[in-house]
């Protein structure tokens, strides 16, 4: 069965595809079509009209407006990849000195928020910080077992481990 192409739509200034409202075509670049679009947060982009359908918003940074209002633990941790790259790259564990591998929650967030697990997480990526594995695993273990969240009394941070 023969792929069908959808119609071509002709796009003008001023149409918006989700957050990005297309401002100026810029004709042929490297002989692609490219459009200059702004994100409703402020960001500018150049796209193809192809990506439009796909593309819906700029993506970048953790206060865009298309974000959900509390993002997963894994959500965060993917975004905070993306912002700020491989924690190994970032130094060593803070903890220990050893080489870092992952990007690990410095606690100091009075909003964060709890994984199902009862681990606090932040949406804030200023307050993660590099750490081997070894330390980032301990960490999150002891800011699991405390009786309740010190800074927001939440009992779903403090899960207690059984022995």
């Amino acid at each position: 069965m023969p792929h069908e192409r959808r119609p071509y739509v002709r796009k003008a200034p001023g149409d918006r595809f989700g957050a990005l409202v297309l401002i100026e075509n810029l004709g042929k670049i490297n002989g692609n079509g490219y459009w200059l679009a702004r994100c409703d947060c402020g960001n500018h982009l150049r796209i193809q009209p192809g990506q439009l359908a796909k593309v819906r918003s700029c993506g970048k940074g953790v206060h865009h407006p298309r974000y959900s209002e509390a993002p997963s633990y894994q959500r965060v941790h993917t975004r905070l990849a993306e912002e700020r790259g491989k924690a190994s790259d970032a130094g060593p564990c803070v903890t220990c000195g050893r080489p870092a591998q992952e990007w690990s929650y410095d606690g100091t967030d009075p909003d964060h928020l709890h994984h199902e697990k009862g681990y606090p997480y932040s949406t804030d990526p200023s307050r993660y910080v590099p750490r081997c594995i070894s330390c980032h695993r301990k960490r999150d273990r002891r800011d699991n077992i405390r009786p309740a969240c010190g800074t927001c009394n939440s009992s779903t941070g403090g899960r207690t481990r059984s022995k």
